[in-house]
């Protein structure tokens, strides 16, 4: 059985869990968007150039991850009192590939 670790800070303000929730969704859609259309061009025209812009779309992705995990495990998520908000932020919290150093992260991709 595999333990989920999960981190969380001292901020339960819940104004800026809210607005950090607002800019992920944001952020974190346009980056799905642009890795979604890189990786399509790849698979669908296989040159290194595509290669590449793939690699470094999923490159800003895991950035991406690893800042918004290293903001969201700031915030009191347990205690905040919208459930909605506390089970998206708990969600993103989950230790995984973004909160492992950057070499690490390039030898998953690979």
């Amino acid at each position: 059985m595999r333990t989920k670790l999960m981190f969380q800070g001292a901020n339960n303000n819940l104004g800026e869990a809210l607005q950090f929730l607002r800019e992920y969704d944001n952020e974190a859609s346009s980056m799905c968007t642009r890795v979604t259309e890189a990786q399509w061009l790849y698979a669908t025209n296989i040159t290194e150039q595509n290669r590449k812009r793939m690699v470094d779309a999923l490159s800003l992705q895991a950035k991406l991850d690893r800042v918004s995990w290293q903001k969201v495990i700031q915030f009191s998520w347990s205690s905040l009192p919208d459930p909605m908000a506390r089970r998206q932020l708990q969600m993103l919290a989950l230790k995984g590939r973004a909160a492992l150093p950057q070499e690490k992260q390039n030898e998953v991709r690979k």
